[in-house]
């Protein structure tokens, strides 16, 4: 013993805190004063309710037994560098933890075998080892906090031992947070998690309320693609400090989750309540943990929801309630208006052929761009895909300019009318240009009659020999690539 410090080193002891000078016993409870330190290898069992005031300091590198409160208005840490503190909450009747003074645990275990809650956490503690919740809610109150500091963990999580409130996660770890809540008398764990923030500082903390948000944030305000939101229960997950915007999990369970939200796990989504309305955060659904992941716009309040179902009952790309609105058959995939497709057609509509020209619906999308509104090969004002009037670009292989009268020109038909200003470039073998031609908006191509305009002519006006050339056609409208053939001239 050294001035008013204590240095607890046996291997087995029962702490009786009063027989030592800066230690009172007052109606069953040990108080504090001044130094106490645990040393490594060392147990101590504190069978009283234990006061830390404000001069006190407790320093615990070696194991801590505590069957009773723990109140802390000083410090109460373990040595830096220490990875041997364990402080041990292992009583049979309830806990608490409180007080004002800064409380820091290494390794944590809470076992304690009350039933329901069995310790009021009503101050903030610090992990910077591990939590091991082997038994008993940590329930926390007032100004209840459990903070995982950098690189921290916890274990044994379960529904008969988790925090019901806040915890916070500071660092860079991806974190599952070890909330749950209890409703009517049952306890349940249910887990929300975050991805690694990208810096040490950051902080995020999270909560699960077993309650139906709508008292809080009215479910009928929501984004247009929102069905059913889950009437529950919530979490709650606020970046509290940096700037990381991490992927955020939850889950569902069946003895908190409406059934209506999870039957069909496919169409379920994250949603998120901006201040205003609820919001389609979308997600990624893992059906064998039953959880979905999402990286959020923002922070907040966060549930399930399920997809709103939106009934297209012919697969034409246009919802049943605008075709009655467009006054179109619902029930007909060919009846229906092209600019009002707001969905994706069905496999089977793209596979149809609405005008009976030959050529399927999807293929009459002839710039790809799955609009098929804007595709009017003939201009004359009806959509291709309704439109049986083909106007279909055929590629010629051959041509004999020889003054009969007959396929005399190389004529490309259409070509002009959806790619007005293409340019069409032929070459000889030998990779010399022979013939070049810009349209430039022209209703009136020049196509090739066989006569070289390349700048190395050595034909003058007369047609070149006949031979197999290859010609390549830069559509020139900023979508599709150039493409490239083979024709054969022949005399």
């Amino acid at each position: 013993m050294k001035g008013n410090s204590n240095y607890i080193k046996y291997r087995r002891c029962v702490f009786w805190l009063f027989l030592l000078s800066n230690v009172s016993l007052v109606t069953a409870q040990f108080t504090n004063t001044g130094t106490i330190n645990v040393l490594p290898n060392t147990d101590m069992g504190v069978y009283f309710n234990y006061a830390n005031i404000s001069t006190g300091i407790f320093t615990n590198d070696g194991n801590v037994y505590l069957y009773q409160n723990w109140h802390n208005d000083g410090t109460v840490s373990f040595s830096s560098g220490s990875i041997t503190s364990n402080t041990y909450f292992i009583g049979v009747n309830m806990q608490s933890i409180t007080g004002t003074g800064t409380t820091n645990y290494y390794n944590v275990v809470y076992n304690n075998s009350a039933t329901g809650v069995s310790l009021q956490l009503q101050k903030e503690v610090n992990i910077y080892g591990d939590a091991s919740y082997i038994d008993g809610i940590i329930q926390e109150s007032n100004l209840g906090l459990t903070i995982f500091q950098d690189n921290s963990t916890h274990s044994n999580v379960s529904n008969n031992s988790y925090v019901d409130g806040k915890v916070r996660k500071v660092g860079n770890d991806a974190f599952t947070f070890p909330i749950g809540d209890d409703n009517s008398g049952v306890f349940l764990y249910r887990m929300a998690a975050i991805e690694a923030p990208s810096d040490t500082s950051d902080s995020f903390d999270a909560q699960y309320i077993w309650q139906n948000s709508n008292d809080l944030y009215v479910h009928s305000s929501k984004d247009s693609s929102i069905g059913v939101i889950n009437d529950a229960e919530y979490w709650t997950i606020e970046r509290t400090s940096g700037s990381s915007s991490p992927s955020i999990t939850i889950g569902w369970n069946v003895a908190t989750t409406p059934a209506n939200i999870f039957t069909d796990a496919s169409n379920i989504i994250v949603v998120r309540w901006d201040g205003n309305r609820w919001v389609d955060e979308g997600g990624i659904v893992d059906i064998s943990s039953q959880t979905i992941t999402t990286t959020p716009l923002g922070y907040g309040v966060f549930t399930l929801a399920t997809k709103e179902v939106i009934l297209d009952s012919d697969g034409d790309g246009v919802t049943d309630e605008q075709e009655l609105s467009d006054n179109t058959d619902s029930n007909d995939m060919c009846s229906f208006i092209p600019s009002s497709q707001s969905l994706p057609p069905s496999v089977t509509w793209l596979a149809a052929d609405c005008d009976g020209d030959g050529i399927s619906n999807e293929d009459e999308d002839d710039n790809n761009n799955n609009n098929w509104s804007d595709d009017d090969c003939d201009e004359d004002d009806i959509a291709n895909v309704l439109d049986p009037d083909s106007c279909t670009i055929m590629y010629p292989d051959s041509f004999s300019p020889n003054g009969d009268g007959i396929n005399d020109t190389f004529v490309i038909p259409n070509l002009e009318v959806q790619y007005p200003n293409f340019i069409l470039t032929i070459y000889n073998r030998y990779g010399n240009v022979v013939y070049k031609f810009e349209n430039n908006g022209s209703s009136s191509p020049l196509w090739w009659d066989g006569r070289s305009n390349g700048r190395l002519n050595v034909f003058g006006a007369e047609v070149v020999p006949a031979a197999t050339y290859w010609y390549v056609i830069d559509f020139n409208d900023g979508r599709r690539k150039p493409i490239q053939k083979w024709l054969y001239l022949n005399k």
